[in-house]
């Protein structure tokens, strides 16, 4: 259901890879954008727009940015990068194209979120924006909403990280947070195919090549890449990929996912077809690459399996385990199948919520967000300019 009240609410969802923005009471954000920035190096200032990697040049060196990531165990957010965005979603003919501080604003934030983080949150739309009314809502809790639960245990496998949350009754009682997401992802495809992947294009940097080539290698990732259903050993050769010019030129926009089958060997090799027409064998990593979550890491990481069993044996008091498996880097197709091959030998297997068949699974904080403020008693939960100056942030913070 769609709200059409003046005065709807706007809900920001701001995930480590990407931005969503949209109307409370909506199923699906109206408008996502990249929430990765070009910041010059030369004079320290920042593009004002997202990166693109269009025909437009970037000579000078440029250091890729993100609104929201994770390092060294913390989550952390740019206020530099977070006011373009805010522009973008909001004021932009591309975005809403309304106006942010003549609405109520709910925006979502990691369950293991420093104050300092939520802080900036604050300070921006009460501060900078001047919304009318804001509210910080914990993905994990808005992630089990959107479900039309209160409580479970949400898996948020994001581009930075991968979140574990046990909530109960729309409060999280523990949460865990391991360096392992989409970028980890990346870098293993980009180890093993970067090198036969060119970029034709000149007057560049060398950092925008690279980011030209990691967008290919999340095309692939996200056309080309499945997760078996079983464990799969490690591979002892890591072969670079093999390309082979295809003559074909008409194919040469957008990449695609082939798998011919192979007249030498016998066996089903998978391409994807890149812009300039190349056919690329990426049948190394079709499976791999999913796999990778599913590996021992360093930084404490158990595994995807692993953590979750240590996360489900920890919630004895969950008499009903409810798992939903979210976040982008989440979207593999057969990870659901795996995780409940993988758990149902506890002694209290969880029921995994059947995200195959669901396609919210990359944005369902958003879509919990959407059904929190589009409820009548959200007006009791937000913050009002008058309280945010009477109680300041500091307080605030530790209440929302």
């Amino acid at each position: 259901m769609v709200v059409t009240d003046r005065f709807n609410p706007i809900v920001f969802d701001l995930g480590s890879s990407s931005a969503r923005v949209g109307w409370a009471g909506t199923d699906q954000p109206k408008y996502v954008e990249s929430s990765l920035m070009g910041r010059k190096l030369s004079d320290g200032t920042i593009d004002p727009s997202p990166l693109r990697f269009g025909n437009k040049k970037y000579t000078e060196p440029i250091d890729p940015v993100r609104c929201v990531s994770y390092y060294d165990g913390e989550w952390s957010i740019d206020p530099e990068i977070l006011a373009p965005i805010t522009d973008t979603l909001c004021y932009s003919s591309r975005g809403l194209n309304a106006n942010a501080f003549e609405r109520p604003i709910i925006t979502t934030c990691p369950s293991t979120s420093p104050s300092s983080y939520k802080k900036i949150l604050f300070e921006h739309f009460m501060e900078t924006v001047q919304a009318p009314a804001f509210f910080v809502g914990d993905t994990s809790v808005l992630s089990i909403y959107a479900t039309g639960r209160v409580s479970g245990i949400s898996v948020d496998i994001g581009a930075c990280a991968t979140s574990m949350s046990v909530v109960d009754k729309g409060q999280v009682v523990q949460s865990y947070t391991y360096p392992v997401g989409g970028d980890f992802i990346d870098q293993f495809v980009l180890s093993r195919l970067g090198e036969s992947i060119s970029v034709p294009m000149s007057d560049m940097t060398d950092n925008f090549l690279l980011e030209m080539k990691l967008s290919t290698i999340r095309e692939i990732k996200h056309a080309a890449c499945k997760c078996s259903h079983h464990s799969l050993p490690t591979l002892q050769v890591s072969p670079a990929g093999r390309s082979a010019r295809n003559q074909r030129k008409s194919a040469s926009g957008n990449g695609s996912i082939h798998s011919p089958q192979g007249s030498i060997t016998g066996h089903h090799a998978e391409t994807f077809r890149l812009p300039d027409g190349t056919d690329l064998d990426v049948s190394s990593v079709s499976e791999q690459a999913a796999e990778q979550l599913f590996r021992n890491h360093d930084g404490g990481y158990p595994g995807l399996s692993e953590a979750l069993k240590a996360v489900l044996s920890e919630a004895s008091d969950i008499d009903d385990p409810f798992v939903v498996l979210t976040g982008g880097s989440s979207q593999f197709h057969g990870l659901h199948t795996r995780l409940v091959h993988e758990t149902e030998s506890m002694e209290r297997p969880p029921l995994i919520f059947p995200f195959s068949q669901w396609t919210h699974r990359s944005y369902s904080g958003y879509v919990g967000a959407s059904i929190l403020a589009s409820l009548s008693s959200f007006a009791s939960l937000w913050v009002t300019p008058s309280s945010y100056s009477e109680q300041g942030v500091d307080r605030l913070i530790n209440t929302q």
